[in-house]
């Protein structure tokens, strides 16, 4: 990106060094003028990897042709001395004749102070000198060209794939033209302020009608400039340039690994983590040279982030991504020698590199297979991995709740170690517990509070949580404590149950978004009337219901229990969903955060009904109902006055779909009683999904 225009500054600088309003110029043709007539042509090509060699010889040659025919045939105001305008004009007249190719004084101007930053001197005059020493300078900047013409189609990623060795000797050409680059500027030159490279940007983003404006990413560069290299955000002094140079050639590698490698639907292929690796290394290397000299503040980064986000490069919420990284210095990777919790030291990039081996290690032994015993990471994987029914992500991103043992898939494999890494931190960062802390066991239900807490803005911008809810945390920890395949119902939020609870809210996000998608063109007017809210509600229910067999084919015995429901039974199991997972009073829209929380929900319904529902006939009977009932016993003591009549509330609640205890009616009450009597032997019980969402709908309160 940058380094593309770089390249076009050094190449039409070397046509435009200085003048204004030129001398009459002796009535001579200069010959060989039509030799810039494809110029525009030549670029596109060159850019993309397409330029012939004699077409960039052509090229430069032509630049030398005409500052020679300048010195030539115009006359000077002083001796060796021109006004600027006198090239330009010359220029557009002999060299650039067409509306097309003539160099605008805007831009002219621009180039004027690239040659003061290269040559020194003055922008509005230009000495007989400085132009012999540009027709010098053109020969370099033309082998500078052909070394890098051969890499081109994969610098400016016009290729479709790229071997890793040909991607590192792009780079290596890259890094060698940057230093030669900024050799030759700091051999003579002068500071260069990030004001005219923003407008050099805007002007040639106009000269050659590229479609994308390039100088959104002046801005970026300024800011990283002061944040990584230091002497501030406005210039680039003469002694910056071997480090912007580094800087450039670190950014814009990472930038090509990510997009031949990393983003793409192959990243977790073994070539693919070998360039990624690379890549990190060499910037971790890079980052630690930086730190050795100086701390990045708090307020460089935030300045970094906003500029991110202010240019659009990416759709970025800076403040966001500022309290991920705050949360990240101060509490995963804290510094204790460092006073100031926020800023990026030393100590703590070697906190992020250490999780990053873990990380990349871990997914090196997925996609080696080779001394995979031996590893403690991969024991750590093996705990998430081995739970009474593999977690395997589909093309959509969605589990598969069927309850069948099938392989791990490379791409699931990946995903659960990424989940595992962050479940790994949370567990090492808020556990008080040094044995559970060390060992990675887990949270207890006021440590999951403080994550919860310092995390909240993150899953509020994910629409699992309303700004204003301060104990959504304790529904997570039931949720996470009786509706997972591992769930054990004690007293904390095991590291197992904290993965699974991560993979069925990412499925359910997926899969959320994916019916999301097929809702808004089926309910198309009544979304815009919402102004883009959610669903009408009556539309929401026709069309999930009229395409539930797909949009769910994900949980095959989901599908068949709502395919026998009639229509009315239906729109109370979705009004009762809905309930569950809002407070909302206004019931005539669904909002699509609403949306996505049900979808998740159904995750976790679908969950108690593979554990339980042992013989797959829909319904949890007395005896999968015991089994049931050991798992939820803690949680009904809890609520209950009287511990021991547990069962049989759990009983009563399966076939009545209520909590009488709650519900504080004469009538609940004494049928409770009459329950609690009977013999177990007369208990009749068949719980299916419905009557399940009942008895959560009943138990919200304390869920």
């Amino acid at each position: 990106m940058y380094f593309k225009w770089l390249l076009i500054v050094l190449i039409i600088t070397s046509c435009a060094r200085e003048s204004e309003v030129k001398r009459p110029i002796r009535a001579v043709q200069a010959p060989g003028t039509e030799c810039f007539k494809d110029t525009k042509e030549t670029f596109r090509k060159y850019l993309s990897g397409k330029a012939s060699r004699a077409a960039v010889i052509q090229f430069w040659q032509c630049g030398k042709k005409s500052l020679k025919a300048f010195l030539k045939y115009v006359s000077d105001d002083a001796e060796g001395v021109y006004k600027a305008s006198y090239l330009r004009d010359f220029l557009n007249r002999f060299y650039l004749n067409s509306k097309d190719l003539e160099l605008s004084a805007p831009l002219f101007e621009e180039l004027m102070e690239v040659k003061r930053v290269f040559l020194g001197g003055s922008r509005k005059k230009i000495l007989r000198s400085e132009l012999e020493e540009t027709i010098s300078l053109i020969d370099q900047f033309m082998f500078i060209s052909l070394e890098l013409r051969p890499y081109m189609s994969v610098l400016s990623v016009s290729s479709s794939k790229v071997s890793s060795s040909r991607l590192q000797q792009a780079l290596d050409k890259l890094d060698w033209s940057l230093k030669r680059v900024a050799l030759l500027i700091t051999q003579k030159g002068s500071e260069y302020s990030f004001s005219h490279m923003n407008q050099l940007f805007k002007q040639l983003v106009l000269y050659f009608e590229s479609s994308t404006d390039w100088s959104k990413f002046v801005p970026i560069l300024a800011k990283f400039k002061k944040a990584f290299i230091g002497n501030g955000e406005t210039v680039v002094r003469n002694m910056d340039w071997e480090y912007v140079a580094k800087v450039v050639r670190v950014v814009y590698g990472d930038w090509l690994r990510l997009k031949y490698y990393v983003l793409t639907p192959y990243w977790y292929q073994e070539p693919q983590l070998k360039e990624l690796d690379r890549g990190a290394e060499e910037t971790f290397a890079y980052l630690e040279k930086v730190l050795e000299k100086k701390n990045i503040s708090q307020e460089e980064i935030k300045d970094l982030l906003e500029a991110v986000q202010s240019s659009q490069v990416i759709d970025l919420d800076s403040q966001l991504v500022l309290h991920i990284w705050n949360i990240s210095v101060k509490k995963f990777f804290a510094d204790k020698m460092n006073s100031s919790p926020f800023d990026l030291t030393l100590e703590k990039l070697k906190g992020f590199k250490r999780t990053y081996r873990n990380w990349i290690d871990t997914q090196f032994l997925i996609v080696k297979k080779k001394d995979r015993s031996k590893s403690p990471l991969w024991s750590e994987l093996k705990r998430a991995m081995n739970g009474p029914w593999t977690l395997v992500n589909d093309e959509k991103g969605r589990i598969r709740l069927d309850g069948k043992k099938v392989p791990y898939t490379p791409l699931s494999l990946g995903r659960l170690n990424v989940e595992r890494l962050f479940i790994r931190l949370l567990i090492q960062t808020y556990a008080k517990d040094s044995q559970r802390k060390s060992q990675i066991i887990g949270l207890s239900l006021d440590e999951l509070q403080e994550a919860f807490q310092d995390f909240k803005p993150l899953l509020v911008e994910l629409g699992l949580v309303k700004p204003d809810d301060q104990d959504y945390y304790k529904t997570i920890f039931y949720y996470t404590n009786l509706f997972m395949p591992r769930s054990n119902g004690d007293k904390i939020v095991q590291y197992e149950e904290g993965i699974d609870y991560l993979r069925y809210i990412f499925s359910g996000i997926h899969q959320g978004e994916e019916i999301q998608k097929a809702l808004q063109v089926a309910c198309e007017e009544g979304v815009s009337e919402l102004k883009g809210k959610g669903f009408p509600l009556a539309c929401y229910r026709e069309h999930i219901l009229a395409g539930f067999s797909q949009f769910y084919e994900n949980m095959p015995f989901l599908v068949s229990a709502i395919q026998r429901y009639k229509k009315e039974n239906w729109y109370t199991f979705q009004k009762i969903l809905f309930d569950v997972v809002s407070k909302r009073a206004d019931r005539s829209f669904v909002t699509f955060s609403e949306h996505k929380k049900m979808v998740i929900f159904l995750h976790f319904l679908e969950v108690l009904f593979l554990r339980f529902d042992q013989n797959r006939d829909g319904v949890i009977g007395l005896k999968e109902a015991w089994k049931a009932f050991k798992l939820f016993k803690r949680f009904l003591e809890r609520l209950l006055p009287n511990p021991e009549i547990a069962w049989p509330l759990f009983t009563y609640m399966l076939k009545y779909g209520y909590n009488p205890v709650t519900e504080g009616k004469a009538i609940s009450e004494l049928r409770f009683k009459n329950w609690q009597w009977k013999p177990e032997s007369e208990w009749k019980i068949g719980a299916d999904r419905l009557m399940v969402l009942r008895i959560i709908r009943s138990l919200s309160a304390s869920l």
